[in-house]
Formats: C-alpha cells, structure tokens, sequence
C-alpha cells in the first residue's frame, strides 16, 4: 500500500512524498511548532494524531529540499498555511496519512486525497455528481459503480486542493466535472463554475489515481500553461 501511494501521488520528478500508516504515529503535540498547536488544542485524539501525522509527513518531505525545520500552522480557511516558496497537499483517511509537496518556481501546484473504499452512502451521489456524472455512472455495470463514485469523490478533492493553492477560490462538488478512465488509471477534471466566475474556468485537469479493496488516492498535479493563466487572473 505505502508503494502504490508514492509511486501515484509522487510520479513526477518535481514532487516529493511522504506517507505512513496512522497507528504508527505518536499522537503526542509536543512533536508539533509551537505556531502549530493551536490547531488542535481543542482536538479529539483521531484529530490530533491526522494533524501531527501529516505536520511530520510535510516536514519530512521538506527536508529532502533542504528545509527540514517547515512550520506549517492552520490559516483562517483551516488550510496549511505553506510559506511562499512551496505548495503542498496532506491527506488522510482511516489508516493511512500522506503529504506531497512542489516547489512554486516550478510552476506547479499538487493536490492529494485518499478514500476508504467503499464509504460513501448512495444519498450522498447528488450532493457531489453532476447530472452528467450520475449518467455516465448508469453505464458502467453495478458492481464497478460504487467504486467510480469513490473516486469521483476523491477526484474533485484532489482537483480543489490543487487549483486552491494558486486561486485561494473557493468552490464547491458542482463546479468541478471528472471522468475517469479505469482502464487506464486516470481522469479528467473540468472546472465549470460559470457564473462564480472562477480563474480556473474552463480548466481541465488531469490525474492519476490507484485503487485498493480497500483504499482509493487520486493527485492531480496542474502544471503550466494552467498556473501562469490563473496567476494572471487573480494578479
């Protein structure tokens, strides 16, 4: 499982990755920068141990580049607050927890996401599917759908964390259109916010994921000319 989570989410030679099972993280805050605590002061203990797992995973993928002291504390939006100079994405789910980081002089942004497998409840699909998406849902047999619904899901908050680290927009499951191909173990996500009037509008990004019977991870990595044409936007 660690194997599949790097190779998917760090396949390319810009982006580091670091990614452990839960269980095996010490749950104590006194691991965490002191501007870092304050986030979960209040926190039950599934909570405090996701936020010091992925502080550590960040930290240690960080050091690859020479920045092992990063401090990343929890901004308004309860994002990391990544400096300046990196972009990053931590992700986490029943057992397992992972950060993966870019450099911004790369020209790049990078969001991650991993899903227990299956999860979602069917009166969920409508909150998060677009019509289109439930459609072509209808055409594949029953027993791939759950899982095309998981990474669905997964998808679009892979697509959200990316885009956000360069627009600071906000959007929601709707504005964001994602067809997966199985087979070949990617999809496609359109941005389409309309009127919202959003600076990835009309965007598509591509991602990759894996699939476990257990465990779904999906990353989309947006690259130029995307990035430069949102810089613009919202400059």
């Amino acid at each position: 499982m660690l194997r599949m989570i790097l190779e998917t989410f760090g396949a390319d030679d810009r982006v580091v990755v670091e990614a452990c099972r839960l269980d095996a993280v010490d749950p104590s805050p006194d691991q965490l920068h002191p501007d870092e605590r304050p986030a979960i002061r209040q926190a039950v203990a599934k909570r405090r141990r996701e936020f010091i797992a992925g502080r550590l995973l960040a930290r240690r993928a960080a050091g690859r580049w020479g920045r092992p002291a990063l401090v990343l504390p929890m901004a308004a939006d309860r994002a990391p607050r990544w400096p300046d100079s990196l972009r990053g994405s931590i992700t986490h789910c029943g057992q397992w927890c992972a950060a993966a980081l870019c450099r911004a002089t790369d020209g790049i942004a990078i969001g991650i996401d991993l899903e227990d497998h299956p999860r979602i409840d069917d009166s969920l699909v409508p909150m998060f599917m677009t019509a289109r998406e439930r459609h072509r849902l209808e055409d594949h047999p029953q027993g791939e759908r759950a899982l095309l619904t998981t990474l669905v899901f997964s998808a679009k908050e892979a697509a959200f964390k990316a885009q956000y680290a360069v627009t600071r927009a906000p959007m929601d499951f709707q504005d964001l259109e994602t067809a997966v191909d199985l087979a070949a173990g990617c999809f496609r996500t359109t941005v389409r916010s309309g009127s919202h009037g959003h600076p990835m509008d009309g965007s598509v990004l591509p991602g990759r994921f894996f699939r476990t019977d257990g465990l779904v991870g999906t990353c989309v990595l947006i690259d130029d000319p995307v990035v430069d044409r949102c810089r613009t936007a919202t400059g």
